[in-house]
C-alpha cells in the first residue's frame, strides 16, 4: 500500500545518492581537469579503452538479456575506471529492482551526475580549455551517457545540461556572441527562457549560461 511505496522511494532515494556521492568521488581526478590552466590534449595521453556499451537488444528490456557489444573508444584516462564502476553498478541496480523502481534509481543518478558535471567540469571548462579539450570531453560524455541505455532508448535525454552545455561551448564565436547578446538583462526569467529554449537549451538557466559565454569569449 501507500506505506511500502513510500518506503520504496526512501530506499531508492538511498541508493541513487550512494551511487552519485560515490561516482562524484571517483570522478574528482577527471572533474580537476577542467580547472586547471595547462592544455589538455598535451597533458594527456589518450588511451584505447574497451568499455562494454549496452546493445540494442539489452537495452529494449530493463531485465533482458545482457548481450554487450564491445567498442573500442579512445577516452581520457581519468575516465576510465570511474565508467566501469558505474557501468557495474547500474547493471546491478536494473538486474536486481523491480522496474519501476530501477526507474527511479537510475534517473536520480543520471540528473545528480548531469547537473556534477555542468558545475564541475563544463563551467571551468568553459574558461581554461582548447576547442580540442573541447571536443574530448563531449567525446568521454557521451560513453557515460550509453551507460544508462539499458534503461531507456534515448538516454542523453536524460543529461539535458550537459546538453544544453555543450551546444554553448561548441559554438562558434559568432555563435557564442549571438547567444550572449539574446541574454539581455533587461529581460524578464520568462523571456530569457523563451530565447534560450529557441535556441535549443530547455534546461541551464540564463545565468549559467551567460557565465558559459562570457568564459568562453574572454578566453579568446
Amino acid at each position: 500500500g501507500d506505506e511500502f511505496g513510500q518506503l520504496a522511494a526512501q530506499v531508492c532515494v538511498k541508493i541513487a545518492t550512494a551511487i552519485g556521492a560515490t561516482f562524484r568521488t571517483h570522478m574528482q581526478p577527471y572533474l580537476a581537469r577542467g580547472k586547471r590552466s595547462s592544455g589538455w590534449a598535451k597533458s594527456a595521453r589518450l588511451v584505447r579503452s574497451v568499455l562494454l556499451l549496452p546493445s540494442a537488444k539489452a537495452a529494449a528490456s530493463a531485465h533482458g538479456p545482457d548481450d554487450d557489444v564491445t567498442d573500442p573508444v579512445e577516452l581520457t584516462p581519468e575516465i576510465c575506471e570511474p565508467l566501469g564502476e558505474l557501468r557495474t553498478v547500474l547493471r546491478v541496480v536494473r538486474l536486481s529492482l523491480a522496474p519501476r523502481l530501477a526507474a527511479r534509481v537510475w534517473r536520480s543518478v543520471a540528473n545528480d551526475i548531469d547537473s556534477v558535471l555542468v558545475n564541475e567540469l563544463l563551467v571551468p571548462l568553459a574558461l581554461s580549455r582548447s576547442r580540442g579539450a573541447i571536443n574530448q570531453v563531449d567525446y568521454d560524455l557521451n560513453a557515460l551517457i550509453l551507460l544508462f541505455k539499458p534503461f531507456t532508448p534515448r538516454p542523453e535525454l536524460a543529461f539535458k545540461r550537459v546538453q544544453d552545455a555543450m551546444l554553448v561551448l561548441q559554438a562558434s564565436s559568432d555563435g557564442v556572441e549571438d547567444i550572449l547578446n539574446s541574454l539581455n538583462p533587461l529581460k524578464d526569467d520568462t523571456e530569457l527562457a523563451h530565447e534560450l529554449n529557441q535556441l535549443g537549451i530547455t534546461k541551464l538557466t540564463a545565468p549559467v549560461v551567460r557565465s558559459l559565454c562570457q568564459a568562453l569569449l574572454a578566453r579568446g
